[in-house]
C-alpha cells in the first residue's frame, strides 16, 4: 500500500503530485492469433489437458489486457482459424463447421478493421496465419481461405521469422531473416537485452545502464509456484525469441540483443518497404518480439514474467507497428527526482508497506501511460518503509508508484 503526504511547495509546482488522470485512448483493433491446440481440448495429449493452461493462452490474456489498459481493442482467435488449417478430428471438424472465417475478417474501412496480429511464441509455428501471402496466392492448406495479408504483424514465434518458403509447412513466414536458424534462450540465465539501436523511436530513451543493457526479465518471485501441484507447470516461465544477428535481412533493423549471447537477435523490425530475406518488398512493418510464449506442454506465462520497462518496449514496439508516432521515452533523467534523507519544504515523503523478502523501486511518469524507475533497489524490510523525495526540479504534474521486484 502506497501513502503519500503531502507538503508545500516554495515554487509554482502544483499543489499535489497527482495519482491517477484520464488518458485519451488510441484507436487500434489488435488480433492474437491465438494458439489453435488451446482452443480445443481433443488436439492435446493427457499431460497438457492436466498440467497445462488449458482453453486459454495466459501470455495473450496478459498481453490483450495490458494493451487494454492503454486504449486498445483486442480480439483472440485460433491461429487455424485464418490459414484453413483442418485437424484431422472430429471434435475441431464439427466446431470449425459452426464458424465462418470471412465474419471474423472485417471489411476495409470498417472501424473494426485489424490495425495489428500478433503472434505470440505460444503457437504452433505449422499454423501460424499467413501474413504475408496475397490474396491471389492459393494458401498452402486450403483455396480461397483469406490470409491476413496487408496488416502489420509481431511475432514472437522463432521458427516463422526465418527464410522459410511459402508452399512449405511454414505458411506464417515473415522472412526477417535470411537463414533458417532460430531457437530460444533460457532468459533465467541471460536477463538483459542489450539495446545496439538506441536511435530508433521504438528504443529512443530507453533507459540502459553505461553497457547499453536493460533488464527485461524479472527474477522469480518466490511465491509464484508456491501452490503449483507436484509435477505442474511453472508459473515463471522466461524465454527469449531468437535468430541469429548476422542473418539479418537486408530490410531487417536490430534493435536488440540477447545480453551475453550478443550474436542472439532477439529484437528487430522491418519497416514498409524493407527488403526480405526472400527478395520481395514487405508491404507493413514488422516486428520481432523478444519473447517467446513456450509453446507444446509450456504454461505460457512469458509475458509475466517481464519487467516493466519490457512491457514499455511491447507496447513501444506495436505503437510503432500500428504507425503511431513516438515521442522519446521519459526516461529517468526526465522526472527531476532527487531520492534525500532529510524531509524539506520542496520534497515529498512516501510510504508504503513492504516485506524483508522483496526489493523495491519508485517509478515515475509524466503521462501515467509509461513507468520508468526513479529510485531503484531499495532494500525491503517487513513493517513501513518510507523515502523522502526532492521533487524541486520535478513538473508541475507527475505520476509516481512503488513496484515490487
Amino acid at each position: 500500500m502506497l501513502r503519500t503526504r503531502q507538503f508545500c511547495w516554495l515554487c509554482s509546482i502544483a499543489a499535489a503530485i497527482c495519482l491517477a488522470c484520464c488518458i485519451q485512448a488510441q484507436a487500434g483493433m489488435i488480433l492474437f492469433a491465438s494458439r489453435g491446440e488451446s482452443w480445443d481440448p481433443f488436439l492435446l495429449d493427457d499431460a497438457n489437458r492436466i498440467e497445462g493452461p488449458g482453453l486459454c493462452v495466459p501470455e495473450e490474456v496478459a498481453m490483450g489486457l495490458y494493451l487494454g489498459d492503454h486504449g486498445y481493442s483486442f480480439r483472440m482467435l485460433p491461429e487455424w482459424f485464418f490459414n484453413g488449417f483442418i485437424a484431422e478430428t472430429a471434435s475441431f471438424l464439427e466446431f470449425a463447421d459452426t464458424l465462418d472465417p470471412y465474419e471474423y475478417i472485417p471489411e476495409e474501412g470498417s472501424p473494426f478493421a485489424y490495425d495489428l496480429v500478433i503472434i505470440g511464441g505460444a503457437g504452433a509455428s505449422t499454423t501460424a496465419p499467413p501474413t504475408m501471402m496475397q490474396p491471389t496466392e492459393t494458401n498452402f492448406y486450403i483455396t480461397g481461405q483469406p490470409p491476413l495479408y496487408g496488416i502489420p504483424v509481431m511475432a514472437g514465434e522463432h521458427v516463422i521469422l526465418g527464410n522459410r518458403p511459402h508452399g512449405t509447412s511454414k505458411p506464417g513466414s515473415l522472412f526477417m531473416y535470411q537463414g533458417q536458424s532460430s531457437g530460444e534462450e533460457n532468459a533465467k540465465t541471460y536477463q538483459y537485452m542489450k539495446i545496439v539501436d538506441p536511435e530508433h523511436p521504438i528504443t529512443k530513451g530507453i533507459p540502459t545502464d553505461a553497457d547499453g543493457l536493460v533488464k527485461i526479465w524479472r527474477d522469480q518471485p518466490p511465491e509464484w509456484d508456491a501452490h503449483v501441484p507436484e509435477g505442474g507447470k511453472s508459473n515463471y516461465v522466461a524465454l527469449w525469441c531468437c535468430q541469429l544477428r548476422s542473418e539479418a535481412a537486408p530490410g531487417t533493423q536490430v534493435l536488440g540483443v540477447v545480453g551475453g549471447v550478443e550474436q542472439k537477435s532477439c529484437f528487430a523490425v522491418v519497416d514498409e518497404g524493407g527488403v526480405l530475406a526472400d527478395g520481395l518488398i514487405a508491404n507493413t512493418r514488422k516486428v520481432h518480439l523478444f519473447m517467446n510464449g513456450g509453446g507444446s506442454g509450456d504454461a505460457r506465462r512469458t509475458f509475466s514474467a517481464t519487467t516493466d520497462i519490457a512491457k514499455v518496449l511491447f507496447l513501444r514496439a506495436a505503437q510503432w507497428a500500428m504507425g503511431e508516432t513516438l515521442t522519446p521515452y521519459a526516461g529517468e533523467e526526465d522526472f527531476g527526482i532527487v531520492d534525500i534523507t532529510p524531509a524539506g519544504a520542496q520534497a515529498l515523503n512516501l510510504s508504503w508497506e513492504g516485506s524483508a523478502s522483496r526489493t523495491y523501486s519508485i517509478q515515475a511518469s509524466l503521462d501515467a501511460a509509461t513507468w520508468s524507475n526513479a529510485v531503484r533497489d531499495i532494500a525491503g524490510k517487513d513493517g513501513t518503509i518510507m523515502r523522502v523525495l526532492d521533487v524541486s526540479a520535478s513538473p508541475k504534474s507527475l505520476f509516481l508508484r512503488v513496484a515490487a521486484e
